[in-house]
This record gives structure tokens, C-alpha cells and sequence, in this order.
């Protein structure tokens, strides 16, 4: 433990090592509690700030807690330290696991959008509907459309089977629920794009959950080049 008596020792404090909590009497020769939870605060947003004080009103400790204090013992009261001291402790503890996650969540969903976005492939999420929820830069570019075109459209009109026996299955996909059959996740399609274009393309299919209802995930490549190949080979 450290003791100090005004800002630039605790400043000094906070900077030259990691604390557990600070125990704070809330008027001092030097500086008032308030100050010195602005800077701990500032320092770290997890660190327990606990005033202790032979005088405070309750203005002034509510104050006191809506700034950031966790709590306030008089010193009248030293029985209850030992206690508060313990379960903001373990609060401090749930606060810093709950950021980290946070913050490993972000860099996952950060990480995620890159790959999507930079991705060669088309890919879209479309709901039980068969309306498109998300379609990324590349589905877009490949259909003659924007992201924001794409949206609420019927995935059926874009991308349609390219044999006559497969007209009804976007209605079947999203219909059912049952796991996607192997002969569906490398099908051959035409994407249609806006300006009546026919593109020939390879799709793949899988579900999954988002915001707790059911999707599809759709990959889209153009395989036009290929088609192109394969014509050329077979003249």
C-alpha cells in the first residue's frame, strides 16, 4: 500500500504502479476526494475508489457515487471495510473480465467485417423470407448494384438455378430447416443483374443463427471465365 496527501503524489502513485483499490478520505489537507477519484478515474475505469470519512453529508456522497465512487464507509463504521473492500474487489474483477470480452468481441467482429468486405466472392445473409438481409461488396459489384440496392430483394430474382428442375429451390432452402444437402452447396446459377446481364455462378450454402432467428449464408463466384474455358475447349 501507498500512502499520499495530494494530487501530484498520486498521480506519481498511479503512474509508477497497478493498484488494487483506492481507499480515499474524502477531505484532505491538500485536495478532496472528488479530485482525486476524477484522476483514478481517468487512470483506470475499473479500479475500486472507496471514500472514507469522518464527516460527509449524503449530498455530497451521492455526488460522490455518480462520479464513480463504488462506495463510502465512515469511519465511525471501519467494520463494514474489510466487506465493501471484498466485493468490489470481485466487482472490479467481473468489470475488467466483461471489457476484455468486450473488447475481444470487437476485434472478432472488426476481423470478420474485414473479410467480408475485402472478400472476392459474393456472400449474402438472407432471412426465412428468401429476402437479402446483408450482401457484401462483391455481390454487389458482380450484379450491377450497391449493398443498399440489394437489400429486402427476393434472393430467387438474383440468383436463379440454372436448370428449369431448380425453380423452386430458394423456397424449399428457406422453408425447411434441416441440414443443407452436399449436391446444394456447389450448384450451378445464373446471377441476374441489374442492367439484364446473365452471369454464370457457383454457389454455396450453410445456416446459421443471427440475433437468435435462422439465416442462410450465401457465397456466390462467378464462374464466367470457366464457362468461357469450358465452351472453348468443347468447339
Amino acid at each position: 500500500h501507498r500512502r499520499v496527501w495530494g494530487k501530484a503524489e498520486l498521480q506519481e502513485a498511479l503512474a509508477q504502479e497497478s493498484w488494487s483499490a483506492v481507499l480515499c478520505d474524502y477531505n484532505l489537507p491538500q485536495f478532496d476526494g472528488l479530485a482525486a477519484l476524477k484522476l483514478v478515474r481517468a487512470h483506470d475505469a475499473d479500479i475500486p475508489f472507496i471514500i472514507v470519512s469522518g464527516a460527509i453529508g449524503e449530498e455530497t456522497a451521492v455526488a460522490a457515487m455518480r462520479s464513480g465512487a463504488q462506495d463510502f464507509v465512515m469511519k465511525q463504521s471501519l467494520g463494514r471495510l474489510g466487506a465493501v473492500l471484498v466485493r468490489e474487489l470481485s466487482e472490479a474483477d467481473i468489470r475488467r473480465a466483461a471489457r476484455l470480452a468486450s473488447s475481444q468481441l470487437q476485434a472478432k467482429e472488426a476481423l470478420l467485417d474485414s473479410i467480408v468486405t475485402t472478400a472476392a466472392d459474393g456472400i449474402a445473409v438472407v432471412n426465412t423470407a428468401g429476402l437479402i438481409e446483408f450482401a457484401n461488396p462483391a455481390l454487389a459489384a458482380l450484379t450491377a448494384h450497391t449493398p443498399a440496392e440489394l437489400l429486402g430483394l427476393p434472393v430467387k430474382q438474383l440468383l436463379r438455378p440454372a436448370a428449369a428442375a431448380g425453380a423452386g429451390f430458394w423456397d424449399m432452402l428457406c422453408e425447411s430447416t434441416g441440414a443443407i444437402r452436399a449436391d446444394t452447396t456447389n450448384l450451378q446459377m445464373h446471377a441476374h443483374t441489374r442492367t439484364g446481364a446473365v452471369i454464370p455462378v457457383e454457389i454455396k450454402v450453410s445456416r446459421m443463427t443471427l440475433n437468435d432467428a435462422p439465416k442462410l449464408t450465401v457465397v456466390v463466384r462467378d464462374v464466367s471465365e470457366r464457362a468461357r474455358s469450358e465452351e472453348r475447349m468443347w468447339r
